[in-house]
């Protein structure tokens, strides 16, 4: 009875016992979500397809000020590839142009968070996170057309000499290299496993995003779907 008992407190020793978030804490993080979509738009002679691919992996490190105020500073990888495809048909007329971009940013961010504890070992916390890095994307374009109407090569449209090509095709290469601001309020949910590690939720949030200073390119994204939620872990130190 003894030695089961001496085993039983050993193993809780050893997990550790929670306690709350304490003034002077660290809480060491890792987070990250991948997803992917397809979506469709128009009509059967006007469409438009977008394939996305998307990747953000993140860490940072927070110091608290309080037991519920927290500063923090880290890093965010972000990489997506779009694949898009708009085809139109206009009478005899068959136009398609497709472009692929393929784009990845490593942003240096800093926060500030507040942490609210709702029952024992889970609290929930809002973050005000600002990133600023430099966008880099690459650009491959294609485009191409062509008519039913077909006459030893060429359209001939009415009683007159008017011919054109019956085809056409283009390819394209591009890249940019832009400033990349980034601002986002960010709800998550953390529960603490044991004393020192525990996991965490992204719940998306509310970001604007500032992709080039001289055509003023900017826009807002609100979005709570479960799709772009990150999953990660925090460990207090």
């Amino acid at each position: 009875m003894k030695r089961s008992s001496l085993v039983l407190l050993m193993f809780f020793l050893s997990i550790g016992v929670f306690s709350q978030i304490n003034k002077g804490d660290i809480l060491i993080s890792g987070y990250g979500n991948y997803n992917e979509s397809l979506s469709e738009s128009g009509t059967y002679k006007n469409n438009l397809s977008v394939e996305g691919k998307y990747l953000e992996v993140g860490t940072s490190l927070g110091y608290f000020l309080s037991k519920k105020i927290v500063v923090g500073f880290g890093v965010d990888y972000m990489s997506t590839k779009e694949d898009r495809v708009n085809s139109t048909a206009l009478n005899v007329f068959h136009q398609s142009d497709e472009i692929i971009i393929n784009s990845h940013a490593l942003l240096p961010t800093v926060y500030l968070g507040y942490y609210y504890q709702l029952v024992n070992k889970l609290y929930i916390s809002g973050n005000l996170k600002v990133s600023y890095g430099k966008l880099k994307s690459d650009y491959e374009t294609i485009f191409s057309g062509y008519t039913d109407l077909i006459t030893e090569g060429t359209v001939v449209l009415g009683d007159g000499d008017y011919d054109y090509y019956t085809s056409y095709y283009g390819y394209v290469e591009d890249a940019s290299n832009v400033d990349y601001l980034r601002i986002q309020l960010l709800p998550e949910l953390t529960y603490f496993i044991s004393s020192r590690f525990s996991l965490n939720l992204g719940l998306g949030g509310v970001e604007y995003a500032e992709t080039d200073w001289n055509s003023n390119s900017s826009e807002w994204n609100v979005s709570f779907n479960p799709s772009y939620w990150k999953l990660g872990f925090k460990i207090r130190i």
